[in-house]
């Protein structure tokens, strides 16, 4: 086995976060689609409620932005 090939293996894994989890983040980005950015309180308040850490919050957001959130805007235009 390639040791470069085992080391970017390790480098691409996927982390999955749990479903209960992305329905709270889900949520509080629809809620605040006009302005996504939680403020250290509020964001401080969805690390306890989804139980991910401080910096998987902040990149969910940022992925989230990118990915989710012209989805949503887009489905709202259409209604």
């Amino acid at each position: 086995m390639n040791a470069s090939l085992s080391a970017s293996d390790s480098r691409r894994r996927t982390h999955q976060h749990p479903r209960e989890a992305i329905e709270v983040l889900t949520a509080w980005l629809t809620e605040h689609r006009d302005h996504p950015y939680p403020d250290d309180d509020q964001k401080a308040s969805l690390v306890r409620r989804t139980g991910l850490s401080t910096q998987q919050v902040g990149h969910w957001f940022t992925n989230a932005r990118r990915r989710l959130l012209p989805k949503l805007r887009a489905d709202l235009t259409k209604e």
